[in-house]
């Protein structure tokens, strides 16, 4: 996926997990992973500053539903297609 922070700074980001209100991802050039807390209709990194996601790539049978309810006009692209 695609992430902007409230920097302005936009970087590619790996998500690994989606649960009912907290992600996990690793956000490219940072060596560690981060958890991020979904609210309220918003995605919170681990200081607590908002991230807005810009794009997502779906793989087959990677379930996203919880994210793509948070950002649903971001993820109609390209969501129920097959990758070769």
């Amino acid at each position: 996926m695609i992430v902007k922070f409230k920097s302005g700074v936009i970087e590619d980001a790996l998500l690994l997990s989606v649960g009912s209100d907290r992600i996990r991802v690793v956000v490219a050039g940072r060596g560690t992973t981060e958890e991020w807390l979904m609210l309220d209709g918003h995605l919170f990194d681990e200081d607590g500053r908002i991230i807005e996601v810009q794009a997502l790539l779906a793989l087959d049978g990677v379930e996203y539903s919880q994210l793509i309810e948070l950002y649903a006009r971001t993820a109609t692209a390209g969501f129920g297609s097959s990758i070769a």
